[in-house]
């Protein structure tokens, strides 16, 4: 009897720990984390972001108040540092944190667990893609002030953009539920952000000293001296010429209107844009995958990895390696 009230015992204190509550620890030492120029994270931020929606417009206010410490086992957490966001009106509450390469947002969702979102990489660049929370994530431009960052569910339940600013964070964000029986949208735009260290360049003249020698002849009797004199003179240093940016190519994609009743089709990946499309095409044709572009009959463009054997193999493969939300558009027939 008692080896059983122990064993009981043992097996409610791991189920405890398997799901025990996120634990968070205030982090007074710790201020700000500006590894993501485009999304630096300082205690005391404030974003002020005017939200629209078909029928109304409303004022929302994002203010990072701290710093804490979290420690979530079902999240791989441990001990990771989160700046607060409190949200008003709504009184909501999540946390940016920096995890794994990536800024994310870690919030409780509506089943009450914590999940992790990636919002952007450390290390940026155009054409770069993740997949997070089942959702298709890709870079589509980038410059020295933004970069702007589509993404699509896989499950076509919406889609949208996010513009991060230099030295700002979000700056512009839009959302449309496809899935929604009213297709609602929201676009949240900056209006007012209290931290801007947005650094304003100016050309200046640059000079270097250069000494020259002029020579002075003085007569002087009987003898003739000969006096060196040194006179600054201005030289403006040449800049190094920039190196043209490489532009990738996208070539040799296939697209269809009517997919081959000859092959199966897995989808990888729904975008709404259509380039964004072709360039993951074009990248998964490098890395050896039969892709092609469908445009399907909800406007978006689709794309399917082909073939007409080993379909679950293939399937299993690009769940793996391309997309974990990866699924059988279309069987052989």
């Amino acid at each position: 009897m008692v080896q059983k009230i122990i064993t009981l015992l043992t097996l409610l204190f791991i189920a405890g720990s398997l799901f025990a509550e996120p634990k968070f620890d205030t982090i007074n030492e710790i201020k700000s984390d500006e590894t993501n120029p485009y999304f630096p994270l300082v205690i005391g931020q404030k974003w002020v972001y005017s939200v629209k929606t078909k029928n109304t417009e409303t004022i929302t206010n994002w203010v990072i108040s701290a710093a804490e410490s979290i420690t979530d086992s079902e999240n791989n957490l441990n001990a990771v540092v989160g700046y607060k966001v409190n949200v008003q009106p709504t009184n909501e509450v999540f946390y940016f944190i920096n995890f794994e390469g990536f800024i994310c947002k870690y919030e409780k969702s509506e089943t009450g667990n914590y999940v992790i979102k990636r919002l952007l990489p450390e290390s940026a660049n155009t054409d770069y893609n993740w997949i997070s929370n089942d959702t298709t994530f890709i870079i589509t431009e980038m410059n020295d002030t933004e970069i702007r960052v589509e993404y699509i569910s896989n499950t076509d339940l919406f889609s949208g953009y996010n513009i991060f600013k230099k030295n700002i964070g979000p700056n512009e964000m839009y959302i449309y539920e496809i899935a929604s029986a009213d297709k609602n949208d929201f676009l949240y735009k900056l209006t007012e952000s209290n931290i801007d260290r947005e650094v304003q360049t100016t050309t200046k003249t640059v000079t270097e000293t250069v000494k020259t020698t002029e020579v002075v002849t003085v007569e002087k009797e009987p003898v003739t001296e000969t006096i060196t004199i040194e006179k600054p003179i201005e030289k403006p240093i040449e800049k190094p010429k920039e190196t043209p940016k490489q532009i990738k190519t996208i070539t040799n994609v296939k697209e269809l209107s009517v997919l081959n009743t000859n092959y199966y089709y897995i989808q990888a990946g729904s975008f709404v844009i259509k380039n964004n499309a072709l360039r993951v095409c074009s990248d998964l044709l490098a890395r050896g995958y039969q892709a092609i572009v469908y445009e399907d009959a909800d406007s978006l463009y689709k794309v399917l990895i082909e073939g007409q054997t080993d379909m679950e193999l293939n399937h299993r493969r690009v769940k793996e390696e391309i997309n974990a939300g990866a699924f059988i558009k279309k069987r052989l027939k």
